[in-house]
Order: C-alpha cells, then structure tokens, then sequence
C-alpha cells in the first residue's frame, strides 16, 4: 500500500546575498515566515516561474529496494498562454539510485519545469516511487530513449500546452507501466501564495527545502538543518536525519525575457 510522509516546507535564508555563495552556511526559515514579504516578486497578473532542482538526500525509505531505481515525481499547475482559464497540471519524473541515507547523484541544477504559467498561486505535489525490480532491465532502455528527448527533459508549457500534455502523458505512462508496489507521497505540501494570508506559505524566488518531519531518528527541527553547497546538511555538516529535497524557483513576469 503507498504510504505518506508528512512534509515541512523552508526556503534558505540569503540574507543580503542574491544567490548562494560556495562553502557559506545559511539557515532554513518555514517558507510561511512573515520576514518573506519582504522579498520582491511580479506584481503583474499572470506571472511564470522555472522550477531546477539542486539535491535529493534520501534517508531510509523501509521497503523500497537498495540498488534498485527509484523515480521522483513533480506534479504543478500551469495555465494555457492562450486562454488563462484553463488550468493543466503537468508531470516531470527524474529517476535516481535507491540507496539509504545518500544524495542522488548527478542531480545538481537538474531543471524540471520552465515557463510554468500561473497567477498567484503555485501548486505541486511530490512522491517517491520504486521502479519494479521485475522490470528494472526493461525501464532502462525505456528511459533512455525518452531521456534524448529534449521536450521531455524541461517541461514547457510556454512551448505549447498540447505538447506539455503529450509528455505528461508519457512521463505517467512510465510511473505506471513501471512502478513497483513502494509508493511514498510526500504529504502535506502546501501551496505556495503570491500574496499569502496569515500562515500559509510565501511565493517568493529563491531556493526550497521539501523535508520530512519524521525521519529515522524521529522528529525533526527546521533548526537543525542548514543549506551549503547546493546540500541540506545537518547542524554538524552532515547528512541529515530526513529526505530532503532542495529547489529553486525563479519567479518572472510573463513578457520578461
């Protein structure tokens, strides 16, 4: 049966730098934090945004198969450029060695999404997904015939919704053909609010700490965790005692450049 993990949602705090700085260490604040309204975003009505991933730390994920292939799967809501009114939630699956307490390797500013089209309100989802070791042999060679597919490697609605569509529908093609029975849904993600009520979480472009709240040592603090080089580490340099996932979003106006 899948299984859920609840999620906290951070965003790294620069401070006065506009991007991170190799070997600095800066903090993590809940991406609901009021000092975020602070931070400049497009105030023009229809806004894009580019989602790149930086790290995916895996901490042990009881069931899922050491050695085997696990598939990370980003879901977001996107508008059509030509009519705004309608609304598409759109697929990327990156695929990564299953191995505890480990980083994915060779996901370092690994885009997903570009041009994501919206308003004032961003969604995604997350889940972690084994692929069956049955057909592990048979996945591979699927993948690496998508893999040299520039349209599948970025998704882009700006491109066009129709083709965003068609590799959504192959990306869930390969989760389902190929999925195994390990199923982990990153829960409680929240939606991200240009202009956010009381509590809920900032829109803002900068870097996101997805985390587990629970991980193999039980609970665990945001104050614990740190952002350096790319990696969520914990307060003493090292792995942390969660899966984590850092991302960036950066935040544009439609007709910018």
């Amino acid at each position: 049966m899948p299984r859920t993990e609840e999620v906290g949602l951070a965003i790294v705090d620069l401070g006065d730098d506009l991007h991170p700085r190799a070997d600095r260490r800066y903090g993590l604040v809940p991406a609901a934090d009021a000092r975020l309204a602070l931070l400049p975003y497009p105030e023009t009505r229809v806004k894009r945004a580019d989602i790149t991933l930086h790290s995916l730390f895996v901490d042990e994920l009881p069931g899922f198969t050491a050695g085997n292939h696990g598939l990370l799967v980003v879901r977001a809501n996107t508008r059509d450029v030509e009519d705004l009114k309608d609304k598409e939630t759109i697929c990327q699956v990156v695929d990564f060695p299953i191995a505890p307490r480990s980083y994915a390797p060779d996901l370092g500013n690994r885009g997903v999404f570009r041009n994501l089209i919206f308003q004032d309100v961003l969604e995604l989802s997350m889940r972690l997904v084994e692929v069956d070791a049955g057909l592990a042999g048979e996945y591979a060679r699927v993948r690496g015939i998508l893999d040299g597919i520039d349209a599948l490697v970025v998704i882009d609605p700006l491109l066009g919704i129709p083709l965003a569509q068609v590799a959504t529908r192959l990306l869930d093609g390969i989760v389902t053909a190929f999925g195994g029975p390990e199923d982990v849904a990153l829960a409680g993600l929240p939606q991200l609010d240009a202009e956010p009520g009381p509590g809920v979480a900032f829109l803002r472009s900068g870097v996101y700490v997805v985390y587990t709240t629970h991980g193999h040592k039980g609970a665990v603090s945001l104050k614990n965790l740190h952002y350096e080089d790319g990696r969520v580490l914990d307060a003493a340099g090292k792995p942390p005692a969660c899966t984590c996932l850092s991302f960036s979003l950066r935040l544009r106006a439609l007709l910018d450049g």
